[in-house]
């Protein structure tokens, strides 16, 4: 069976979370919460990749030939 790798570090990314609030669904409320009061801040490394953005290019051009259009 083919597994979504993406879908792989979602699972272990919120397990890791959970474990980190010993399963209480109140604490990871009130955590989720905080944060959410806190302007969703994100930690984020400096050498995260990042998606490279095209400068005036609506999200919902679409490629014909080759050409954006």
């Amino acid at each position: 069976m083919w597994t979504d790798p993406i879908v792989e570090e979602t699972r272990k990314l919120r397990e890791e979370y959970a474990a980190q609030h010993n399963y209480d669904i109140h604490r990871i409320a009130a955590d989720l919460r905080a944060w959410e009061e806190r302007g969703f801040p994100m930690d984020t490394k400096a050498d995260t990749p990042r998606p490279s953005r095209l400068v005036g290019v609506s999200p919902w051009s679409t490629m014909r030939d080759g050409k954006l259009v």
